[in-house]
């Protein structure tokens, strides 16, 4: 009875398995995603996903690249799951599902004949906070210190997105500018913290935090983004910073970001261009 029972396991583990060998994967087509968002509380669409942890029938398929073509073993109506990730802090090397979007899930019929086109809309969660300075109204969320001030640009060439972007000049005569939140940010402990920044430059440029502990101030040089091009015209990147670790230093009060201005050595000006600053918290 014993080897009966186990002879009959194996011919349908081994049916199974020729079974699951015999299949023809469909392909699944995702397309590069976008982000959907109501504007007036959570700011512009703007992103830069890369890639996207992907299931199907919640079994996990892959980190995948977009666009990709990505081979699913099931045919027919099919559920998917998409999980945004993002290059933590610019670094490529450094792959994070973002914190902040709500997992993409969808029904689509997938048919092993052909490939079945996805396109994604992320959304964020509903229970974020926002910080934003899109540079679309008069005035501007930060505090200028250093020999130049923070300017306000509307030239169509220049302007990213909408009607304004910032402008943060230095040349020999003028070297420093230090652009600091106007808002001081409690976030709630222990949870993530990240500055979403659309940028172009020229040249180098820092990205730091300033806090009080025990009523000490404290100036933490965080995060240098590296010029994105050259000439009148460099082209534009996004960037997710994580700000988790330095908005969670205990016992810290007055927490502020801030983007600083450094002429480079041996350059006679320096230009970085800036939209949709966005922190997010809970």
């Amino acid at each position: 009875m014993i080897r009966a029972l186990w002879s009959a396991t194996m011919a349908l583990l081994l049916l199974s398995a020729c079974d699951k060998a015999d299949l023809v994967p469909s392909r699944l087509h995702i397309a590069t995603p976008t982000v959907s968002t109501d504007e007036g509380i959570q700011g512009s669409g703007s992103s830069n996903i890369t890639e996207a942890w992907v299931y199907a029938e919640n079994e996990a398929i892959g980190v995948w690249q977009f666009p990709s073509d990505v081979p699913v073993l099931r045919t027919g109506p099919t559920s998917i799951q998409l999980i945004a990730g993002v290059h933590r802090n610019g670094y490529r090397d450094d792959r994070v599902q973002y914190p902040f979007y709500k997992t993409w899930s969808g029904t689509v019929d997938l048919n092993e004949a052909g490939s079945t086109t996805l396109e994604p809309v992320f959304t964020y969660f509903d229970d974020l906070d926002f910080w934003i300075e899109g540079f679309e109204e008069a005035g501007y969320a930060f505090i200028p210190s250093g020999d130049t001030v923070l300017n306000t640009i509307t030239d169509p060439m220049l302007v990213h997105e909408g009607n304004g972007t910032g402008e943060m000049y230095v040349d020999t005569g003028r070297t420093y500018l230090r652009i600091t939140s106007a808002d001081a940010f409690y976030p709630t402990p222990s949870t993530p913290v990240y500055l979403e920044i659309d940028y172009a430059c020229d040249q180098q440029f820092l990205i730091g935090f300033l806090y009080s502990v025990g009523g000490t101030d404290q100036d933490l040089p965080y995060l240098y983004l590296n010029a994105t091009g050259s000439g009148d015209d460099p082209p534009w990147k996004k960037c997710y910073v994580d700000l988790s670790g330095p908005m969670n230093i205990a016992g810290a009060s007055d927490r502020r970001f801030y983007i600083q201005l450094q002429l480079a050595s041996g350059n006679a000006h320096g230009r970085v261009l800036l939209d949709n600053i966005k922190l997010v918290s809970r």
